[in-house]
């Protein structure tokens, strides 16, 4: 039987393991891929992005705890603009700062197949919460947006005006 679950969480692969994971993700079947505390880098997710955007079923990618960054972020924007199957990714704990916030965000403005995004535990500042209120404005998909970041008073304010015309 195929594999339709794939777990290599707590393994800190290296760039050689995440590109040779990236270039076999052949399997049809795959449905989630959980790579959580695997000391990943944004090149590296920018490897494992190139390797699942042509993955027309998966709908879960758990990158949490890893070094996503501006790279990582970027590319996972792009990858989310067009994605027809991605619904739950687990971005927790990535190091995702606002600049990376704000391309996310963008992505959720044309994204249709988002049913929960966790971003928790990350670095977007003020403009980055702002940035994903705003893309809230065009989501009417997105069920869940699970944050804890530092928005302070300005943030908040912007989350819930939008929340409220959503």
């Amino acid at each position: 039987n195929p594999i339709e679950v794939l777990n290599i969480f707590n393994f800190a692969i290296s760039d050689i393991g995440v590109y040779s994971l990236s270039s076999s993700l052949t399997n049809k079947n795959l449905t989630t891929l959980c790579l959580f505390n695997n000391n990943l880098l944004p090149n590296d997710i920018v490897m494992l992005v190139n390797g699942i955007k042509n993955k027309h079923n998966l709908y879960d990618l758990d990158i949490r705890n890893n070094n996503v960054g501006k790279k990582g972020a970027m590319a996972l924007a792009d990858y989310l603009e067009t994605n027809t199957s991605l619904q739950y990714p687990e971005l927790m704990a990535t190091q995702i700062e606002t600049e990376g916030a704000y391309a996310l965000a963008e992505s959720l403005k044309h994204n249709t197949t988002l049913s929960d995004i966790y971003t928790s535990n990350n670095l977007f500042g003020v403009l980055g919460v702002i940035a994903f209120a705003k893309s809230l404005e065009y989501n009417n998909t997105l069920s869940s947006l699970i944050m804890n970041e530092d928005a302070r008073a300005r943030g908040e304010n912007e989350m819930t005006r939008c929340l409220e015309r959503n």
